[in-house]
């Protein structure tokens, strides 16, 4: 996913699923730079929320996301362990 000499940030991943195999030549041939975050810190956001108009016009954002009804939160749990998903986002009705 990553361009040569690019940067792979891991980011926010909240479980332990257990090992993840990865092939180190991939990074090495490559040259990455592989981080690690736990989490945002708070003065993180604003940054983020600021950046969203140019992320939105750089990439199809909406192509990310499947809406679930707040009703079918464990299909959508279930859709995106299974990787039917990449980021189900449920929807409330108001």
């Amino acid at each position: 996913m990553a361009r040569k000499n690019g940067r792979y940030l891991v980011l926010g991943q909240y479980t332990d699923r257990g090992e993840t195999p990865i092939n180190p030549h991939v990074i090495t041939r490559k040259q990455l730079q592989v981080y690690g975050s736990w989490t945002f810190a708070e003065r993180h956001y604003e940054r983020y929320l600021q950046l969203l108009p140019e992320m939105s016009k750089r990439f199809q954002l909406e192509k990310l996301i499947t809406p679930y009804p707040l009703s079918e939160a464990n299909q959508a749990m279930t859709d995106m362990s299974a990787g039917k998903v990449m980021k189900p986002v449920l929807v409330t009705q108001g």
